[in-house]
């Protein structure tokens, strides 16, 4: 009998384990995840919002929670064209309030869009109808076009000499050489081009083309005929004698830097240890010699590649070509078709991945408004006049032999001095892109 009891025992006590398991527990979690979808024809990438907890005066009471996202929706996307996509853990009740004023109980099954200019808040009920939270949504857009190019102008007289050339080297700070008939001066900005001191040169060859001063590494160079010179900070300078000649220094690229000379024209490695010339490289026979544009800059597979791009070759042949090398030995003619004018003293540079030239002259004389500056989005292959985003300003002369370079943290063009009709302009402008600006920031 008594094994009887005990087997109707386990049986009651085993049907209910079975009914005890099979009861799911409801969940006690108010939270969610937000989002918002847009709810026009204009899509933009997923939108990803952070939660910001804000607590009670104990430090211990949740009062709401902060919904926010930290990159903002694409420049335009409108505010009242939303559509709140909305989550959580089999949740009692989703209430969203507009205004303080009207609520309505969310719906996964619409698709509604509702306006975010102002705070939107939402109610929440977990599942179990034992927790709520508050949660205050705000959508972040872009007020600014980021792909607009903002032009500042930051100095409108930088020096008093009269020059007859420039060149602007960035080395942790702007350096601005002025060659006068006379002899070279040094302007130095650390303020972004707002403000400019002079600095006295020592032992600088007053009579080399500073055109070609170069910036390799952790030192400026420059060289002619037999001899160059290196400084460490650009205003006291060493001379070597090399032995060899070259006509002038062309560029530094990946650590080494490459002297043009002879005829025909090669260039030539400097060894800066032995400071000797050598590892002569042939060049294409219309490669440009004089008045050319040369910006050195980051390849699409890391290395540096250099751009030459117009000038005039050794029959002072106006050119528009637009050679390219990863490394000085193998050279390119990106520009093989006539993607632009032949021209000399444009100045090149590459910025966010647009390779631009701005200036110049051409067989008519200075570039008019029209060609003036031009943009390879595709790193120098195909070109094109700049978007509208992307214009000068208007009270921006147009000139020639204009010195532009880019800050170590590629977030700012200078754009500095150049020639007209007039002379020499001796002013100043910044140049940034609003997302490199931003990015910049984060």
């Amino acid at each position: 009998m008594k094994k009887y009891c005990l087997f109707a025992i386990s049986v009651i006590l085993g049907l209910y384990s079975c009914i005890n398991t099979n009861t799911p527990s409801q969940s006690s979690s108010a939270d969610i995840t937000f989002t918002v979808q847009s709810g026009t024809s204009k899509s933009f990438p997923s939108a990803t919002f952070d939660k910001n907890v804000v607590k009670g005066t104990n430090g211990k009471d949740t009062l709401y929670v902060v919904v926010s996202n930290k990159d903002s929706l694409p420049y335009l996307t409108n505010p009242d064209s939303l559509v709140p996509v909305i989550s959580g853990n089999n949740l009692k009740s989703v209430k969203i309030t507009l205004n303080d004023t009207t609520t309505f109980t969310y719906s996964t099954t619409k698709s509604d869009t509702i306006s975010f200019r102002d705070t939107v808040k939402i109610v929440t009920v977990s599942e179990d109808g034992k927790h709520s939270l508050t949660f205050k949504v705000v959508v972040n857009i872009h007020q600014h076009d980021p792909d607009l190019y903002v032009w500042t102008p930051k100095a409108s007289s930088i020096y008093p000499e009269n020059a007859v050339a420039e060149k602007l080297v960035f080395a942790d700070s702007l350096l601005l050489y002025v060659k006068t008939a006379s002899n070279v001066v040094l302007y130095t900005s650390t303020t972004d081009g707002a403000t400019w001191g002079r600095k006295t040169l020592t032992n600088f060859p007053n009579s080399f083309d500073i055109k070609y001063l170069v910036k390799n590494q952790d030192k400026l160079y420059i060289a002619e005929n037999q001899e160059v010179y290196a400084s460490s900070d650009g205003i006291s300078w060493t001379k070597y004698d090399t032995g060899n000649s070259i006509n002038h220094l062309e560029f530094a690229l990946n650590g080494e830097i490459f002297g043009v000379s002879g005829n025909p024209v090669v260039l030539q490695v400097l060894d800066t240890t032995a400071m000797s010339w050598g590892g002569t490289l042939s060049l294409p026979s219309n490669f440009p010699i004089e008045n050319e544009g040369i910006f050195v800059t980051n390849g699409t597979a890391g290395n540096e590649r250099v751009f030459v791009v117009g000038g005039k070759d050794a029959s002072g042949t106006m050119l528009n070509t637009v050679f390219s090398s990863e490394y000085g030995s193998y050279w390119t003619n990106l520009a093989s078709i006539n993607v632009f004018s032949p021209r000399i003293d444009v100045a090149a540079v590459q910025y966010d991945n647009v390779l631009m030239l701005f200036g110049g002259r051409d067989g008519d004389g200075i570039l008019g408004i029209d060609n003036y500056f031009a943009i390879s989005p595709d790193y120098g292959i195909s070109w094109r006049t700049p978007y509208t985003n992307m214009v000068m300003p208007i009270d921006l002369t147009p000139r020639y032999n204009c010195q532009v370079v880019v800050n170590n943290e590629k977030t700012i063009i200078y754009f500095v001095g150049g020639q007209n009709d007039s002379g020499f302009t001796k002013d100043a402008w910044a140049v940034m892109k609003n997302s490199v600006l931003w990015d910049s920031m984060q």
